[in-house]
């Protein structure tokens, strides 16, 4: 007889994985997303957030990045790290994106980069 587990339930937020819209200024560099209208929302995943380790930490360092956030989510094969994730209003970067795939989830350690104006959930 084959045992099938029960889904592990995300129950700590939503997160909004997003593409950067393409804005230019006027000698071509492109701009930092400031607000909702600047992102394109590509899924939403229901997350847990996890306590981040001090070897969490020490990684961070050592890519001269800020560990400001460690979550769980359901493996989301459109995920990369190119993209923006939105929690409660506030853009984070995921700087490495770590997958079970026995379990099928996917570990993001983000970095805040800013908080958005005018954030309207997806």
């Amino acid at each position: 007889m084959i045992r099938r587990r029960t889904p592990k339930a995300f129950t700590d937020g939503i997160a909004y994985v997003c593409s950067y819209r393409k804005k230019e200024s006027s000698f071509s560099a492109v701009k930092n997303a400031k607000s909702g209208d600047d992102l394109e929302v590509v899924c939403k995943l229901a997350f847990n957030e996890k306590s981040c380790r001090a070897s969490d930490r020490e990684f961070a360092e050592s890519q001269e990045r800020t560990l400001t956030k460690k979550i769980e989510a359901r493996h989301c094969p459109l995920l990369k790290k190119d993209m923006g994730i939105v929690i409660d209003g506030v853009l984070y970067d995921p700087y490495n994106i770590d997958t079970d795939r026995i379990n099928q989830v996917d570990y993001l350690y983000l970095e805040k980069a800013r908080e958005l104006d005018g954030w309207t959930s997806g």
